[in-house]
Protein backbone atom coordinates (compact mmCIF):
# COMPACT_ATOMS: atom_id res chain seq x y z
CA UNK A 1 0.00 0.00 0.00
CA UNK A 2 2.74 2.07 0.80
CA UNK A 3 4.99 1.40 -2.54
CA UNK A 4 1.90 2.39 -4.42
CA UNK A 5 0.99 5.91 -2.44
CA UNK A 6 4.80 6.28 -3.11
CA UNK A 7 4.72 5.92 -6.88
CA UNK A 8 1.36 7.50 -7.14
CA UNK A 9 2.73 10.70 -5.41
CA UNK A 10 6.03 10.51 -7.88
CA UNK A 11 3.56 10.29 -10.77
CA UNK A 12 1.75 13.47 -9.52
CA UNK A 13 5.45 15.26 -10.07
CA UNK A 14 6.13 13.87 -13.45
CA UNK A 15 4.98 16.91 -16.35
CA UNK A 16 2.63 16.10 -18.93
CA UNK A 17 4.51 14.37 -22.03
CA UNK A 18 1.43 15.00 -24.60
CA UNK A 19 1.21 18.75 -25.05
CA UNK A 20 -1.70 20.50 -27.08
CA UNK A 21 -1.33 23.78 -28.54
CA UNK A 22 1.02 25.84 -31.02
CA UNK A 23 3.40 28.54 -31.21
CA UNK A 24 1.37 31.66 -32.56
CA UNK A 25 2.11 33.94 -35.73
CA UNK A 26 4.87 36.26 -34.41
CA UNK A 27 4.52 39.56 -36.80
CA UNK A 28 6.23 43.22 -36.38
CA UNK A 29 5.03 45.91 -37.74
CA UNK A 30 6.66 48.95 -36.32
CA UNK A 31 8.77 51.66 -37.79
CA UNK A 32 10.91 52.96 -34.49
CA UNK A 33 11.42 56.13 -33.47
CA UNK A 34 12.71 57.54 -30.28
CA UNK A 35 9.28 57.94 -29.09
CA UNK A 36 8.51 54.25 -30.29
CA UNK A 37 11.61 53.07 -28.22
CA UNK A 38 10.05 55.10 -25.00
CA UNK A 39 6.95 53.27 -25.80
CA UNK A 40 8.17 50.09 -25.50
CA UNK A 41 10.43 50.83 -22.29
CA UNK A 42 7.37 51.70 -20.55
CA UNK A 43 5.17 48.88 -21.38
CA UNK A 44 7.82 46.58 -20.60
CA UNK A 45 7.60 47.90 -17.00
CA UNK A 46 4.42 47.32 -16.88
CA UNK A 47 4.88 43.65 -17.41
CA UNK A 48 3.73 43.68 -21.22
CA UNK A 49 6.69 42.72 -23.45
CA UNK A 50 5.36 42.24 -26.91
CA UNK A 51 6.71 45.77 -27.69
CA UNK A 52 9.79 45.24 -26.33
CA UNK A 53 10.47 41.78 -27.59
CA UNK A 54 9.27 43.34 -31.19
CA UNK A 55 12.13 45.91 -31.01
CA UNK A 56 14.71 43.32 -29.78
CA UNK A 57 13.97 41.75 -33.03
CA UNK A 58 14.51 44.81 -35.28
CA UNK A 59 17.88 45.49 -33.22
CA UNK A 60 19.41 42.12 -33.79
CA UNK A 61 18.73 42.81 -38.10
CA UNK A 62 21.61 45.26 -37.67
CA UNK A 63 24.61 43.62 -39.39
CA UNK A 64 27.09 44.65 -36.42
CA UNK A 65 24.56 43.19 -33.39
CA UNK A 66 24.26 39.73 -35.28
CA UNK A 67 27.94 39.97 -36.06
CA UNK A 68 29.03 40.03 -32.28
CA UNK A 69 25.70 38.52 -30.72
CA UNK A 70 27.48 35.11 -33.22
CA UNK A 71 30.81 35.62 -31.93
CA UNK A 72 29.59 35.47 -28.21
CA UNK A 73 27.27 32.59 -28.60
CA UNK A 74 28.95 30.26 -31.20
CA UNK A 75 32.72 30.60 -29.32
CA UNK A 76 30.75 29.08 -26.22
CA UNK A 77 27.90 26.46 -28.52
CA UNK A 78 31.89 25.61 -29.98
CA UNK A 79 33.04 23.53 -27.10
CA UNK A 80 32.09 20.57 -26.16
CA UNK A 81 30.85 20.76 -22.36
CA UNK A 82 31.78 17.81 -19.66
CA UNK A 83 29.13 16.14 -17.65
CA UNK A 84 29.53 15.97 -14.36
CA UNK A 85 28.13 13.41 -12.44
CA UNK A 86 25.23 14.35 -9.10
CA UNK A 87 22.91 12.65 -6.96
CA UNK A 88 23.88 8.77 -5.84
CA UNK A 89 26.94 7.72 -7.67
CA UNK A 90 26.35 4.11 -8.71
CA UNK A 91 23.56 5.54 -10.86
CA UNK A 92 24.92 8.74 -11.88
CA UNK A 93 27.83 7.18 -13.96
CA UNK A 94 24.71 5.40 -16.06
CA UNK A 95 23.08 9.00 -16.74
CA UNK A 96 26.33 10.30 -17.27
CA UNK A 97 27.03 8.35 -20.07
CA UNK A 98 23.29 7.94 -21.36
CA UNK A 99 24.02 11.99 -21.78
CA UNK A 100 27.14 11.68 -23.39
CA UNK A 101 28.45 8.62 -24.87
CA UNK A 102 24.37 7.81 -26.05
CA UNK A 103 24.48 11.34 -27.66
CA UNK A 104 21.15 11.78 -25.61
CA UNK A 105 22.24 15.48 -24.77
CA UNK A 106 23.03 16.30 -28.47
CA UNK A 107 19.68 14.62 -30.01
CA UNK A 108 18.01 16.89 -27.46
CA UNK A 109 19.30 20.37 -27.19
CA UNK A 110 19.94 21.60 -30.89
CA UNK A 111 21.87 24.07 -31.38
CA UNK A 112 19.89 26.44 -32.98
CA UNK A 113 17.37 26.33 -29.92
CA UNK A 114 20.06 26.92 -27.74
CA UNK A 115 21.74 29.69 -29.38
CA UNK A 116 18.12 31.36 -29.93
CA UNK A 117 17.74 31.45 -26.28
CA UNK A 118 21.44 32.94 -25.55
CA UNK A 119 21.06 35.59 -27.80
CA UNK A 120 17.52 36.42 -26.33
CA UNK A 121 18.79 35.99 -22.73
CA UNK A 122 21.17 38.64 -24.00
CA UNK A 123 19.20 41.01 -25.46
CA UNK A 124 15.83 40.94 -24.19
CA UNK A 125 17.02 39.29 -20.66
CA UNK A 126 14.45 36.49 -20.71
CA UNK A 127 13.39 33.80 -23.32
CA UNK A 128 10.95 31.02 -23.13
CA UNK A 129 11.27 27.56 -24.13
CA UNK A 130 8.87 24.54 -24.69
CA UNK A 131 9.67 21.18 -24.33
CA UNK A 132 8.90 18.63 -27.13
CA UNK A 133 9.11 15.20 -25.12
CA UNK A 134 9.75 12.80 -27.61
CA UNK A 135 11.21 8.94 -28.25
CA UNK A 136 14.03 8.47 -30.80
CA UNK A 137 15.29 5.60 -32.35
CA UNK A 138 18.87 4.81 -31.15
CA UNK A 139 18.41 6.14 -27.37
CA UNK A 140 16.87 2.56 -25.66
CA UNK A 141 13.23 4.28 -25.55
CA UNK A 142 14.32 7.36 -23.86
CA UNK A 143 12.25 10.18 -23.72
CA UNK A 144 14.25 13.26 -25.15
CA UNK A 145 13.25 16.94 -23.91
CA UNK A 146 13.52 18.61 -27.35
CA UNK A 147 12.96 22.40 -26.29
CA UNK A 148 11.54 24.79 -28.78
CA UNK A 149 12.58 28.59 -28.48
CA UNK A 150 8.98 30.57 -28.18
CA UNK A 151 9.33 34.10 -29.92
CA UNK A 152 8.97 36.43 -26.47
CA UNK A 153 6.40 38.63 -28.30
CA UNK A 154 3.81 36.35 -26.70
CA UNK A 155 5.14 36.74 -23.14
CA UNK A 156 4.14 38.76 -20.44
CA UNK A 157 4.35 39.36 -16.86
CA UNK A 158 0.93 39.64 -14.72
CA UNK A 159 1.59 41.78 -11.79
CA UNK A 160 -1.55 40.74 -10.33
CA UNK A 161 -0.91 37.42 -9.81
CA UNK A 162 3.06 37.52 -9.98
CA UNK A 163 3.12 35.08 -13.08
CA UNK A 164 4.58 34.70 -16.35
CA UNK A 165 1.75 34.29 -19.32
CA UNK A 166 2.12 33.58 -22.38
CA UNK A 167 -0.18 33.31 -25.38
CA UNK A 168 -0.49 29.83 -27.09
CA UNK A 169 -2.42 28.94 -30.69
CA UNK A 170 -4.96 26.12 -31.30
CA UNK A 171 -4.70 24.72 -34.12
CA UNK A 172 -8.56 23.96 -34.45
CA UNK A 173 -9.24 26.89 -33.10
CA UNK A 174 -8.08 30.88 -34.71
CA UNK A 175 -8.05 32.82 -31.44
CA UNK A 176 -4.90 32.24 -29.47
CA UNK A 177 -5.63 32.36 -25.58
CA UNK A 178 -3.03 32.67 -22.61
CA UNK A 179 -1.58 29.99 -20.11
CA UNK A 180 0.65 30.24 -16.90
CA UNK A 181 4.13 29.81 -18.09
CA UNK A 182 5.92 28.50 -14.44
CA UNK A 183 9.64 28.25 -15.06
CA UNK A 184 11.23 24.40 -14.51
CA UNK A 185 7.29 23.02 -14.07
CA UNK A 186 8.64 20.41 -17.14
CA UNK A 187 6.87 22.26 -19.42
CA UNK A 188 8.36 25.30 -20.13
CA UNK A 189 11.94 27.02 -19.95
CA UNK A 190 12.36 30.38 -19.24
CA UNK A 191 16.11 31.53 -19.63
CA UNK A 192 16.82 34.68 -17.57
CA UNK A 193 20.78 34.86 -17.35
CA UNK A 194 20.30 38.13 -15.09
CA UNK A 195 17.35 36.72 -12.47
CA UNK A 196 13.62 36.69 -12.31
CA UNK A 197 12.94 39.93 -10.95
CA UNK A 198 11.80 42.09 -14.14
CA UNK A 199 14.64 40.28 -16.20
CA UNK A 200 13.85 42.78 -19.35
CA UNK A 201 15.73 45.59 -17.27
CA UNK A 202 18.63 43.97 -17.82
CA UNK A 203 18.34 42.86 -20.93
CA UNK A 204 20.88 44.84 -23.51
CA UNK A 205 17.91 45.95 -25.57
CA UNK A 206 17.87 49.70 -23.47
CA UNK A 207 21.21 50.57 -24.28
CA UNK A 208 21.36 49.06 -28.11
CA UNK A 209 18.34 50.79 -29.46
CA UNK A 210 19.17 54.34 -29.61
CA UNK A 211 22.40 53.42 -30.85
CA UNK A 212 20.91 51.10 -33.71
CA UNK A 213 18.36 53.69 -34.55
CA UNK A 214 20.98 56.29 -35.20
CA UNK A 215 22.82 54.29 -37.85
CA UNK A 216 19.57 53.25 -39.34
CA UNK A 217 18.97 56.91 -39.74
CA UNK A 218 22.31 57.78 -40.63
CA UNK A 219 22.32 55.28 -43.35
CA UNK A 220 18.93 56.18 -44.62
CA UNK A 221 20.84 59.79 -44.99
CA UNK A 222 23.55 58.88 -46.65
CA UNK A 223 21.28 56.65 -49.53
CA UNK A 224 19.11 59.96 -49.87
CA UNK A 225 21.96 61.76 -50.15
CA UNK A 226 24.22 59.47 -52.55
CA UNK A 227 20.98 59.45 -54.59
CA UNK A 228 20.16 63.29 -54.64
CA UNK A 229 23.64 64.52 -54.66
CA UNK A 230 22.14 67.79 -55.98
CA UNK A 231 19.16 69.95 -56.15
CA UNK A 232 17.26 71.49 -59.18
CA UNK A 233 15.67 75.20 -58.49
CA UNK A 234 13.51 77.21 -60.85
CA UNK A 235 14.33 80.51 -60.87
CA UNK A 236 13.24 83.28 -63.09
CA UNK A 237 15.13 85.23 -65.91
CA UNK A 238 13.06 88.21 -65.28
CA UNK A 239 13.36 88.58 -61.43
CA UNK A 240 15.03 86.83 -58.75
CA UNK A 241 11.90 85.58 -56.88
CA UNK A 242 11.89 81.74 -57.06
CA UNK A 243 9.65 79.03 -58.51
CA UNK A 244 6.21 79.81 -57.43
CA UNK A 245 5.12 83.41 -58.97
CA UNK A 246 4.90 84.74 -62.39
CA UNK A 247 7.16 86.71 -64.33
CA UNK A 248 7.47 90.70 -64.42
CA UNK A 249 4.88 91.16 -67.27
CA UNK A 250 4.11 87.34 -68.25
CA UNK A 251 0.62 86.81 -67.46
CA UNK A 252 0.89 83.23 -69.41
CA UNK A 253 2.69 81.22 -66.16
CA UNK A 254 -0.17 80.39 -63.76
CA UNK A 255 -0.16 79.02 -60.52
CA UNK A 256 -0.81 75.75 -61.85
CA UNK A 257 1.67 75.77 -64.22
CA UNK A 258 4.31 76.50 -61.69
CA UNK A 259 3.01 73.49 -59.24
CA UNK A 260 3.37 71.33 -62.52
CA UNK A 261 7.00 72.56 -63.04
CA UNK A 262 7.90 71.62 -59.66
CA UNK A 263 6.17 68.26 -59.96
CA UNK A 264 7.98 67.35 -62.73
CA UNK A 265 11.17 68.64 -61.20
CA UNK A 266 10.89 66.68 -58.63
CA UNK A 267 9.29 62.99 -60.46
CA UNK A 268 12.03 63.85 -63.08
CA UNK A 269 14.28 60.22 -63.63
CA UNK A 270 17.39 59.13 -64.16
CA UNK A 271 19.41 61.91 -67.30
CA UNK A 272 16.06 63.00 -67.96
CA UNK A 273 15.84 66.38 -70.06
CA UNK A 274 13.55 69.32 -68.92
CA UNK A 275 11.74 71.86 -71.49
CA UNK A 276 11.40 74.97 -69.04
CA UNK A 277 8.43 77.28 -70.03
CA UNK A 278 9.35 80.73 -70.88
CA UNK A 279 10.36 83.00 -68.57
CA UNK A 280 11.92 79.92 -66.23
CA UNK A 281 15.40 78.70 -65.69
CA UNK A 282 16.84 76.20 -63.65
CA UNK A 283 19.94 76.58 -60.57
CA UNK A 284 22.07 73.73 -59.55
CA UNK A 285 22.32 73.92 -55.96
CA UNK A 286 24.78 71.27 -54.35
CA UNK A 287 25.32 70.54 -50.72
CA UNK A 288 28.63 71.99 -49.02
CA UNK A 289 29.04 70.17 -45.77
CA UNK A 290 31.33 66.52 -45.68
CA UNK A 291 28.32 64.74 -45.89
CA UNK A 292 30.53 61.45 -46.03
CA UNK A 293 32.22 62.44 -42.78
CA UNK A 294 29.10 63.34 -41.11
CA UNK A 295 27.18 60.17 -42.02
CA UNK A 296 30.61 57.95 -41.29
CA UNK A 297 31.17 59.03 -38.06
CA UNK A 298 27.68 58.36 -36.83
CA UNK A 299 28.28 54.36 -37.81
CA UNK A 300 31.23 54.59 -36.48
CA UNK A 301 30.29 55.34 -33.00
CA UNK A 302 27.38 53.24 -33.25
CA UNK A 303 29.43 49.99 -33.82
CA UNK A 304 31.56 51.27 -31.57
CA UNK A 305 28.87 51.28 -28.74
CA UNK A 306 27.18 47.62 -30.08
CA UNK A 307 30.75 46.09 -29.58
CA UNK A 308 31.10 47.62 -25.86
CA UNK A 309 27.43 46.45 -24.87
CA UNK A 310 27.23 42.71 -26.56
CA UNK A 311 31.65 41.59 -26.45
CA UNK A 312 32.42 43.76 -23.59
CA UNK A 313 34.92 45.69 -25.84
CA UNK A 314 35.65 46.78 -29.24
CA UNK A 315 40.00 46.19 -29.57
CA UNK A 316 39.79 43.71 -32.19
CA UNK A 317 38.05 45.94 -34.59
CA UNK A 318 38.72 49.32 -33.60
CA UNK A 319 42.20 49.24 -32.64
CA UNK A 320 44.58 50.15 -36.10
CA UNK A 321 48.17 48.98 -34.54
CA UNK A 322 49.51 46.38 -32.48
CA UNK A 323 46.35 43.78 -33.25
CA UNK A 324 48.09 40.93 -31.67
CA UNK A 325 48.10 42.70 -28.23
CA UNK A 326 44.60 44.08 -28.66
CA UNK A 327 43.19 40.68 -29.47
CA UNK A 328 44.60 39.34 -26.34
CA UNK A 329 43.33 41.83 -24.43
CA UNK A 330 40.07 41.25 -25.74
CA UNK A 331 39.95 37.91 -25.38
CA UNK A 332 41.33 38.32 -21.54
CA UNK A 333 38.86 41.53 -20.45
CA UNK A 334 35.61 41.07 -22.41
CA UNK A 335 35.05 37.73 -24.58
CA UNK A 336 36.49 35.35 -21.65
CA UNK A 337 34.37 37.33 -18.58
CA UNK A 338 31.12 36.90 -21.22
CA UNK A 339 31.73 33.62 -22.50
CA UNK A 340 32.20 32.12 -19.01
CA UNK A 341 29.22 33.63 -17.70
CA UNK A 342 27.15 32.47 -20.35
CA UNK A 343 28.21 29.17 -20.02
CA UNK A 344 27.26 28.94 -16.48
CA UNK A 345 23.85 30.80 -16.86
CA UNK A 346 23.04 27.75 -20.01
CA UNK A 347 24.56 25.43 -17.51
CA UNK A 348 21.86 26.51 -14.72
CA UNK A 349 18.54 26.76 -16.85
CA UNK A 350 18.89 23.56 -18.33
CA UNK A 351 20.00 21.52 -15.58
CA UNK A 352 17.93 22.82 -13.21
CA UNK A 353 14.69 23.69 -15.59
CA UNK A 354 14.95 20.86 -18.29
CA UNK A 355 17.64 18.01 -17.29
CA UNK A 356 16.32 17.42 -13.81
CA UNK A 357 12.52 16.15 -15.64
CA UNK A 358 14.90 14.15 -18.33
CA UNK A 359 16.87 12.02 -14.74
CA UNK A 360 13.05 11.94 -13.46
CA UNK A 361 11.63 10.39 -16.54
CA UNK A 362 14.36 7.72 -17.89
CA UNK A 363 16.29 7.16 -14.54
CA UNK A 364 13.32 7.50 -11.60
CA UNK A 365 15.24 10.35 -9.69
CA UNK A 366 15.58 14.05 -10.60
CA UNK A 367 18.99 14.48 -8.50
CA UNK A 368 20.70 12.18 -10.94
CA UNK A 369 20.72 14.99 -13.58
CA UNK A 370 24.48 15.92 -14.46
CA UNK A 371 25.57 19.05 -15.06
CA UNK A 372 27.28 19.96 -18.05
CA UNK A 373 30.05 22.20 -17.55
CA UNK A 374 31.65 24.03 -20.62
CA UNK A 375 35.43 24.30 -20.27
CA UNK A 376 35.47 28.29 -20.46
CA UNK A 377 38.75 28.37 -18.59
CA UNK A 378 41.61 30.62 -19.93
CA UNK A 379 43.92 28.70 -22.63
CA UNK A 380 47.69 28.62 -21.61
CA UNK A 381 50.44 30.25 -24.12
CA UNK A 382 52.69 27.21 -24.45
CA UNK A 383 55.13 29.23 -26.05
CA UNK A 384 55.73 32.06 -23.28
CA UNK A 385 55.45 29.16 -20.92
CA UNK A 386 58.40 27.41 -22.39
CA UNK A 387 60.26 30.43 -22.70
CA UNK A 388 59.19 30.82 -19.13
CA UNK A 389 60.63 27.77 -18.24
CA UNK A 390 63.82 28.02 -20.08
CA UNK A 391 64.59 31.21 -18.68
CA UNK A 392 64.05 29.40 -14.90
CA UNK A 393 66.33 26.82 -15.65
CA UNK A 394 68.98 28.67 -16.85
CA UNK A 395 68.65 30.78 -14.22
CA UNK A 396 68.84 27.73 -11.85
CA UNK A 397 71.58 26.37 -13.40
CA UNK A 398 74.02 29.73 -13.05
CA UNK A 399 73.21 29.93 -9.27
CA UNK A 400 74.07 26.88 -8.76
CA UNK A 401 77.55 27.55 -10.13
CA UNK A 402 77.67 30.31 -8.14
CA UNK A 403 77.58 28.15 -4.83
CA UNK A 404 74.00 28.09 -4.35
CA UNK A 405 71.58 24.86 -3.22
CA UNK A 406 69.07 24.72 -5.43
CA UNK A 407 66.02 24.25 -3.54
CA UNK A 408 64.47 21.36 -6.39
CA UNK A 409 61.43 20.72 -4.27
CA UNK A 410 60.39 24.46 -4.48
CA UNK A 411 61.34 24.84 -7.76
CA UNK A 412 59.28 22.70 -8.95
CA UNK A 413 56.34 23.58 -7.06
CA UNK A 414 56.97 27.25 -8.35
CA UNK A 415 57.00 26.71 -11.94
CA UNK A 416 54.73 23.51 -11.61
CA UNK A 417 57.03 21.07 -13.05
CA UNK A 418 56.00 17.82 -10.45
CA UNK A 419 55.84 15.26 -13.10
CA UNK A 420 57.26 16.82 -15.45
CA UNK A 421 60.81 15.82 -15.42
CA UNK A 422 59.69 12.02 -14.59
CA UNK A 423 57.53 12.37 -17.79
CA UNK A 424 60.55 13.37 -20.00
CA UNK A 425 63.11 10.64 -18.55
CA UNK A 426 60.66 7.53 -19.69
CA UNK A 427 60.74 8.48 -23.13
CA UNK A 428 64.31 10.27 -23.55
CA UNK A 429 66.71 7.49 -23.28
CA UNK A 430 69.27 9.88 -22.51
CA UNK A 431 67.94 11.18 -19.60
CA UNK A 432 67.37 7.79 -18.07
CA UNK A 433 70.71 6.69 -18.63
CA UNK A 434 72.18 10.06 -17.14
CA UNK A 435 69.50 8.87 -13.91
CA UNK A 436 70.95 5.54 -13.96
CA UNK A 437 75.03 6.45 -13.76
CA UNK A 438 73.78 9.08 -10.88
CA UNK A 439 72.26 6.30 -9.02
CA UNK A 440 75.33 4.22 -9.56
CA UNK A 441 78.03 6.81 -8.71
CA UNK A 442 75.96 7.58 -5.21
CA UNK A 443 75.98 3.73 -4.58
CA UNK A 444 79.52 3.42 -5.02
CA UNK A 445 80.68 6.15 -3.21
CA UNK A 446 78.39 5.22 -0.30
CA UNK A 447 80.29 1.77 -0.29
CA UNK A 448 83.41 3.26 -0.15
CA UNK A 449 82.69 5.28 2.79
CA UNK A 450 81.25 2.33 4.53
CA UNK A 451 84.68 0.23 3.68
CA UNK A 452 86.80 3.56 5.41
CA UNK A 453 84.08 3.59 8.65
CA UNK A 454 85.01 1.71 11.48
CA UNK A 455 83.08 -1.47 11.70
CA UNK A 456 79.52 -1.29 14.24
CA UNK A 457 79.22 -2.84 17.11
CA UNK A 458 75.56 -4.01 18.90
CA UNK A 459 74.85 -2.28 22.16
CA UNK A 460 75.67 -6.01 23.73
CA UNK A 461 79.14 -6.27 21.86
CA UNK A 462 82.39 -4.88 23.65
CA UNK A 463 86.01 -4.77 22.44
CA UNK A 464 88.64 -5.97 24.97
CA UNK A 465 92.39 -6.47 23.98
CA UNK A 466 91.44 -7.07 20.42
CA UNK A 467 89.02 -9.87 21.40
CA UNK A 468 84.81 -9.33 20.90
CA UNK A 469 83.56 -10.42 24.31
CA UNK A 470 79.66 -11.05 24.24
Amino acid sequence: MAAKKKTEEKAKTRPRIQLAGVQPTTRTYVRWTLAQIRSAEITADSGNLRHAANLSDWIMADDRVQGTLDTRVQSLLGLDPIFEASGDRRRSKKAVNALELEEDWWASYDESEIAAMMKWGIILGCAPLRHRWLKMPGHKDRILPKPEFWHPQHLRFDYTSRKWMIAVSDPSNPFSKEEVLTPGDGTWILHAPHGLNRPWASGAWRGLAPFVLMKHLAIQDWMVHSERASLLVGTQDSADIGLGEAPVGDDRSTERERQDLAQHIYDRGREAVIILPPGFDLKLVEAQANTEQLYRSQIAIADTAIAVQIRGGNLTTEVQSGSRAAAEAQERLGDEVKRRFDGQAATTTLHDQSLVYWALHNFGDMMLAPWPVYPTGPRKDQQARAASLDAAAKCGMALQKLGYTLDVEGFAEEFELRGLVDLAAKFNPQILLDQQLAKQMAKETADKADEKSPPRTSPDTFALDDKEIT
